[in-house]
């Protein structure tokens, strides 16, 4: 229980992490943010990770000993955070067709029901696409873009 309300005496907190790769292929993470903080791991992802449990480690301390916290963790108000989200959406039929084309991919033949299979002229990379009436949904959208190896901002620019 004790743990519990130490978490909860601090609020989220946004911290830099700076990741740097070492010579035998592992990975050094520090924090200007979180004095202290040292994180060692077999991949970028798994650094981070194990940063994110230090730093939770290092603000639970200071907690149960009476230190004072690092001073992101001091900041009481909550941070208005702002992000760029694509939405792949409103696309029909024709339209991500157009746009494969641009891609290099071609009609290669009908699927099942009513979808279709091309196939990129140059990898062989092959995608499945419905033939629907109206837009396809975003799911499905992305599906077929991750199958093409197509970024969504790419294809947006198309």
């Amino acid at each position: 229980m004790k743990r519990q309300e130490h978490l909860t005496e601090v609020e989220e907190a946004a911290i830099r992490v700076r990741v740097e790769g070492l010579k035998n292929g592992r990975y050094l993470a520090t924090s200007p943010d979180v004095p202290g903080l040292v994180a060692e791991g077999r991949s970028i992802s798994e650094t981070v990770e194990i940063a994110q449990g230090v730093a939770r480690k290092i603000v639970e301390s200071c907690r149960e000993h009476g230190d004072p916290l690092p001073p992101v963790f001091r900041n009481k108000r909550r941070a208005i955070r702002e992000f760029r989200v694509p939405v792949v959406a409103g696309f029909s039929y024709r339209e991500v067709v157009r746009r494969l084309r641009t891609f290099g991919f071609q009609f290669d033949r009908q699927g099942p029901g009513s979808h279709e299979i091309w196939r990129h002229s140059q990898t062989g990379r092959k995608v499945t696409i419905p033939h629907h009436t109206g837009d396809l949904a975003e799911g499905t959208l992305r599906a077929i873009l991750r199958e093409a190896g197509i970024e969504v901002g790419s294809f947006l620019k198309a």
